[in-house]
């Protein structure tokens, strides 16, 4: 017998049913105001035709096993300032670094938009979203990554093409 009947609604055929605690509605318009974050999100990537028999494991393994930084040896040029002296202890992408960097980054979203088109908004899984979200901080992390290494090379193109008329943080901003 039912102590709370507030916890109890009749069905169309009258037979009583539990209703959802008031915390499992917050907990699934949560879960579904998520989905919905999740599947309006776009993330733009170069497809490639292997993306479709690759693992993620093996994306991971191919970046783990190659040479990818080469170790900083230059010291920062005279009258560098401090803000960008640091850039100089920053290790350099190798080619094929850049390229398998690049290929992790556009693999993992190119994953997050597979699940992605997969979500149902109403009913969504909460592993699902879980994946999804790890993919898309992945492949942040990855371009990131990518940025930081290359910044001290765009720095120096920057200060290559300044003139009076383009600030140099302009020229950066755009690298």
């Amino acid at each position: 017998m039912c102590k709370n009947l507030s916890d109890v609604t009749l069905s169309a055929s009258g037979v009583a049913k539990k209703s959802p605690r008031r915390s499992e509605i917050a907990e699934r318009s949560r879960l579904v105001e998520r989905a919905r974050k999740v599947v309006t999100q776009e993330d733009c990537f170069i497809y490639a035709p292997e993306f479709e028999s690759l693992s993620t494991e093996r994306v991971e393994a191919d970046v783990a096993n190659a040479k990818l930084f080469i170790p900083p040896t230059e010291k920062p040029p005279v009258g560098t300032p401090p803000y960008l002296a640091h850039l100089y202890s920053t290790s350099l992408l190798t080619a094929e670094g850049e390229r398998l960097l690049f290929r992790k980054m556009n693999f993992l979203r190119y994953r997050c938009n597979v699940l992605r088109s997969s979500v149902d908004v109403d009913s969504p899984n909460e592993t699902t979203l879980a994946v999804i979200e790890s993919l898309a901080a992945d492949a942040l992390d990855t371009r990131s990554q990518i940025i930081e290494c290359n910044l001290r090379l765009v720095v120096s193109i920057a200060r290559k093409l300044r003139h009076r008329l383009t600030l140099f943080d302009e020229l950066v901003g755009e690298g």
